[in-house]
């Protein structure tokens, strides 16, 4: 990319349909790699730019004349040469690409990059990825949702942070890990190591995972240890009254956490009832989610209102 122009720059190539955006400004690459069906996904990540104007995917579509903003065509099969960036880059976002067999080039580029954001949607990640980015020493924000990593990926996450001298501690400050199926399993490892590794995390993001009771378990008992954890996100993960008490428990110990999301699980009426009573001894808890659950919206309405006399 050394020979592309400074400005915000992306490519197109219609029928594989890959699009690469490029800003020098922030030394960041956003590339988006989808078939048709998922083709208004990745524009639609690319339209969240300022300088991209409404209406880009019909002019891309019809394959005219591109702005100058637009390079030219690119085929997919360049992708690895794409990735040769030079090491000054710091943000890199992925989406749609296989790099479950041929993952050379972006860990590579993990490990070689002073990288701080790394967002891999739906990338089909290897074990040597995770890996790598586990190891990485310079990143803050990781988003690796959509991956179906399961829970030996999640492990493979994990092995930097083995002990608590990890040069992650002192970085990362956003995980976000929804749609991956780690389970129970994914969810001990990602809490026990990663969580607790690293204190400086204030957002963690397990949603959608089937990590149970006993997964949130894990991650209630790590609560309880961590002081920046700021949002917890723990929506559609079968957890019922038994994980929701786990919950509460930490709740009331934890002094630093503001927001917990536990939408779309199936809490009845005892594990809301904990919620309700643990926030009386929250110093910090500002929100909790709890919408489609099995509990009465009496509860969830008279847990609102202890929030709303707070504030």
């Amino acid at each position: 990319l050394s020979c592309l122009p400074t400005t915000t720059t992306a490519f197109y190539h219609y029928q594989e349909t890959m699009i690469i955006h490029k800003s020098s400004k922030y030394h960041s690459l956003k590339i988006v790699v989808a078939c048709d069906g998922t083709m208004e996904k990745g524009l639609k990540l690319l339209n969240e730019e300022e300088d991209v104007k409404d209406g880009i995917d019909e002019r891309l579509a019809d394959n005219d004349e591109m702005e100058s903003s637009f390079a030219s065509l690119v085929p997919k099969y360049q992708m690895m040469s794409i990735l040769n960036y030079d090491a000054s880059l710091c943000e890199l976002h992925l989406a749609y690409y296989d790099f479950e067999h041929d993952a050379t080039a972006l860990n590579g580029i993990i490990d070689s990059c002073p990288l701080e954001t790394i967002h891999l949607v739906s990338c089909k990640l290897s074990k040597t990825t995770l890996t790598a980015i586990g190891t990485n020493k310079t990143l803050r924000r990781i988003n690796l949702e959509c991956n179906n990593i399961g829970p030996d990926g999640a492990i493979a996450l994990t092995e930097g942070f083995n002990t608590t001298t990890s040069t992650n501690s002192s970085c990362l400050v956003q995980v976000h890990l929804g749609m991956n199926h780690i389970g129970r399993v994914g969810a001990a490892a990602l809490s026990s190591k990663m969580l607790l590794a690293c204190p400086s995390i204030k957002v963690f993001d397990l949603r959608y995972n089937k990590i149970g009771n006993s997964g949130v378990a894990c991650v209630a008992k790590a609560l309880e240890r961590t002081l920046l954890l700021k949002e917890l996100f723990l929506d559609g993960n079968g957890i019922s009254n038994m994980g929701a008490l786990a919950l509460a428990r930490a709740v009331k110990v934890q002094e630093g956490l503001q927001r917990l999301s536990l939408d779309e699980n199936v809490i009845g009426d005892v594990g809301v009832a904990a919620l309700r009573d643990a926030i009386r001894f929250s110093v910090s808890l500002r929100s909790i989610g709890l919408y489609h659950n099995a509990c009465s919206v009496s509860l969830v309405q008279e847990m609102e209102g202890l929030f709303c006399k707070e504030m």
